[in-house]
């Protein structure tokens, strides 16, 4: 891979490329299956969980290659399942293929977020604003679940390796994950009635309703007289969910 150009950063076993993975996020994850203190399927459980690593194109290169292995193992999220031995050719296709599906993918998501400023910036139809609207934070949401679930998941799958510090760090994550969507959704119901005058939101009900949650109102900012404070923000939303 060094040959055709890539910057190859490798890793002894699972763990040590997970560390990897977060601290040089890089633009693609090639990872074997059976490895010592994690294997490949808790790799790809742990980067999914994380905000920061979860969009990563991830291909598992492995001598299993039983149907039920691969079908486990696209089923927990990976891009793509090459079986031991791997000629070089299918290898390198392969990888450019999967990353130049997701620079395709971040181009449409890019230009959308484009063409939804520009729509703000000129006052489009209300119609095209709610769509692109709801578009925007759908995603910023779906790395908020997928951080979710792929905690769960190891949880649940993980459970009898986990010291008691681990599993609290894992349900804090999601705990964290949880309130600050909430937020990002309450932000959400105030830009649309500033922007739409859609909805009625009532400030006095928001408030008790995040405080039987336990959220702080004064640190979310929620509406007030249907204002918003100042409104949501994906940069901002986006910041905290990967911060974590």
């Amino acid at each position: 891979l060094s040959f055709e150009g890539f910057e190859v950063y490798t890793a002894g076993d699972g763990w040590a490329g997970v560390q990897a993975a977060v601290e040089q996020i890089p633009d693609i994850i090639v990872c074997d299956l059976m490895m010592p203190e994690l294997d490949g399927h808790g790799v790809l459980l742990e980067l999914r969980s994380r905000p920061t690593t979860s969009h990563i194109p991830f291909i598992f290169l492995t001598a299993r290659a039983g149907i039920e292995d691969m079908r486990k193992g696209m089923n927990l999220g990976a891009d793509d399942y090459l079986a031991k031995p791997c000629s070089h050719d299918t290898l390198v296709n392969t990888i450019n293929a999967r990353m130049a599906k997701y620079v395709e993918s971040a181009g449409r998501y890019e230009r959308t977020m484009e063409i939804l400023e520009t729509a703000l910036a000129q006052q489009h139809e209300a119609s095209q604003l709610k769509t692109r609207l709801l578009s925007m934070v759908s995603h910023d949401l779906r790395i908020g679940l997928t951080s979710i679930l792929s905690s769960e998941q190891l949880i649940k799958n993980y459970d009898h390796k986990m010291d008691i510090e681990r599993r609290t760090n894992y349900l804090l994550r999601i705990e964290r994950n949880v309130h600050q969507m909430l937020t990002m959704l309450d932000d959400l119901l105030c830009e649309l009635v500033v922007l739409f005058g859609v909805g009625d939101v009532d400030a006095t009900a928001q408030d008790s309703y995040r405080a039987s949650l336990g959220l702080d109102c004064s640190l979310m900012g929620g509406c007030v007289d249907a204002q918003c404070h100042p409104g949501y923000n994906r940069h901002a939303a986006r910041g905290h969910l990967s911060g974590q």
